[in-house]
């Protein structure tokens, strides 16, 4: 490749001795002060624009205002003239890079924001100075090897002295620009709609608009909304996400007052996330805009309550219709989402529950009450592993969560890990020893430790908190039938009949004992009380039809078996279930 001719020449006090970009009208070169070796960037207009003399005009205009603006964030020029062939040249001083090295990448918020308010102060200056710069894009803001920002490139940056409008030429780098520069109409919000843009690339990695022409790009700044940066980043603080995109509005007037506002209220809504809390809707929003957050924000509310009366009113349909239409005004509202998913979850539409309780959780990944919701009714859909990882998950937030110990504790029994539950339900006890419904769960798990006076022993404590524990008197009675004190146990479902009388179950169970204490009869009723609160309760039927076997009552016995086969085919599989099939059938004929 063949050297540029400028190479090894001087001008003024500096020697050029390598090119580091070119570009449309000037190329810029390495070079060193003679007497001390310092390395500057010398900027040179091009050779075939020395005759253009508006180039010329533009060219000599970058020199004196930046020769004018004294910021530490604007490149400083050291001098500027003409090189021994005639052409216009700057002396800069030199930086490593710029932000195009983050192209593509996506920073941390406190790394961006750093870089923000660096590109901010040194903007307020110059518009304090009336200069508004017209082409702000990461190639031109600069980073020195402190990481110090230089802003350069004000070739074609405007002059304003009055708020009167004035016609300009269309000029900037079209992703960058904004409405009113399409229109050249260039303000100082136009270097703000510019450095939005550069916010927004730089947390998400990829720029709102994208277009193959000027034109492409002119209707989608003027005529099309950007896309949110929360669909890019769902877990984007809403504060940020609001602070940054209200920059990009399309009239000024709904931009922030200043650069500086913009930066600062950046700040102040990062700083809230880190605390938990947000910034106040006049502080996010513009008057227009707050104008139009509170007519959104009260047509919100009355969706919420509106569903709320109607979950209490059971009415879970109408709770679910009124969440959707809260959430299609303000897609962000997290505590929406929560009720929406639990009244799914009353209807047993736990699919659509487990949706809307992830869609909550991109939006706020921290929240361990929803991955304990979420964990419920996963363990709801018998998805006891998954709800596993849910609760874990909560845990990892907040390792002090009662909610998530006690399922985590009741996945593991599901799961059978019988040892892990116990700790997990200890872990809860300690954290909370008054809930009686631990103690419940507790006394079921010693249970299947077969640790039965110490099982009896936590379904006590259960009943001493809360003397109507259903659970509680349900394992009791297996604990005691286990340990063959029938008498105890049938009292012990008894009580748990005055509390829930048409729980299948409970009969079924108490069917169980008064079978093994031969009272035949009385267990046969108990049989056809679990059978008429569950229909379909196929054990019931075989262990009726066992009963009616015992009573003699043959013909009846084999129907009950015939209709526990009819409902679950599966309890009379393999040998044994073959060998029952036959004896069924024996003592239909016998």
């Amino acid at each position: 490749m063949q050297q540029h001719y400028l190479i090894g020449k001087q001008v003024g006090n500096f020697r050029i001795i390598g090119i580091l970009g070119q570009g449309g009208m000037a190329d810029v070169f390495l070079g060193e002060h003679i007497p001390s070796g310092t390395q500057v960037a010398i900027k040179v207009l091009r050779q075939h624009l020395t005759g253009d003399q508006r180039e010329i005009n533009a060219f000599k205009m970058e020199a004196m205002r930046i020769s004018y603006l004294q910021h530490s964030n604007i490149v400083r020029v050291i001098e500027y003239g003409y090189t021994p062939d005639g052409n216009l040249y700057i002396v800069m001083e030199k930086a490593e890079g710029s932000l195009t090295k983050f192209r593509g990448q996506l920073l941390h918020p406190q790394t961006a924001i750093h870089y923000i308010l660096q590109i901010a102060t040194a903007l307020q200056y110059a518009h304090s100075q009336h200069i508004t710069h017209r082409d702000l894009k990461p190639d031109n803001v600069l980073i020195d090897q402190h990481g110090t920002i230089k802003l350069s490139d004000f070739g074609i940056a405007v002059v304003s002295m009055s708020i009167n409008v004035r016609t300009q030429e269309i000029a900037g780098t079209p992703p960058y620009m904004s409405p009113e520069q399409f229109q050249g109409h260039a303000r100082s919000a136009s270097d703000q709609y510019a450095l939005g843009i550069i916010t927004y690339e730089l947390l998400c990695g990829e720029r709102p608009f994208f277009a193959d022409n000027f034109l492409g790009y002119g209707y989608q700044h003027t005529q099309v909304i950007p896309p949110n940066i929360k669909s890019k980043l769902p877990n984007m603080p809403n504060d940020i996400a609001i602070v940054i995109m209200r920059t990009l509005e399309k009239k000024i007037e709904d931009r922030f007052p200043s650069i500086m506002d913009y930066a600062n209220t950046l700040i102040a809504a990062y700083k809230a996330s880190l605390q938990g809390t947000t910034l106040s809707p006049s502080e996010l929003y513009s008057q227009k805009q707050r104008r139009e957050y509170q007519k959104t924000t009260e047509e919100v509310l009355k969706h919420i309550r509106s569903g709320d009366n109607l979950y209490d009113m059971k009415r879970y349909e109408g709770a679910v219709f009124e969440y959707d239409a809260a959430l299609l005004l303000d897609p962000q509202q997290l505590e929406v989402y929560k009720k929406k998913g639990n009244a799914l979850s009353k209807l047993h539409r736990d699919e659509e529950a487990i949706e809307t309780l992830d869609i909550a959780l991109r939006i706020e990944p921290n929240d361990a009450e929803l991955y304990n919701t979420r964990g419920t009714v996963l363990s709801r859909m018998d998805k006891y592993e998954e709800a596993l990882q849910s609760y874990y998950a909560s845990l990892y937030i907040n390792p002090n969560s009662l909610e998530a110990h006690i399922g985590r504790g009741d996945m593991l029994y599901e799961l059978e890990r019988f040892e892990e539950a116990l700790q997990a339900l200890d872990t809860a006890i300690s954290i909370n020893q008054y809930r009686h419904d631990i103690h419940a769960s507790r006394g079921i798990t010693l249970y299947k430790l077969q640790r039965f006076h110490e099982a009896m022993q936590a379904c006590d404590i259960a009943l001493r908190i809360f003397p109507n524990d259903f659970n509680a008197y349900k394992y009791k009675a297996f604990i005691l039938q286990e340990m063959t004190r029938y008498d105890e146990a049938i009292d012990a479902l008894k009580k748990a009949l005055e509390i829930d009388d048409t729980n299948a179950l409970i009969h079924f169970h108490m069917g169980n004992i008064l079978t093994k204490c031969k009272l035949y009869q009385d267990a046969l009723d108990a049989f056809n009380r679990a059978i008429t609160f569950d229909p379909n309760f196929a054990k019931a039927y075989h262990n009726k039809a066992v009963v009616l076997s015992k009573l003699d009552r043959r013909k009846q016995a084999y129907e009950a078996h015939q209709k526990a086969r009819e409902l679950d085919p599966s309890l009379y599989s393999g040998i044994k279930g073959t060998i029952v099939n036959q004896l069924f059938k024996w003592l239909s004929k016998a």
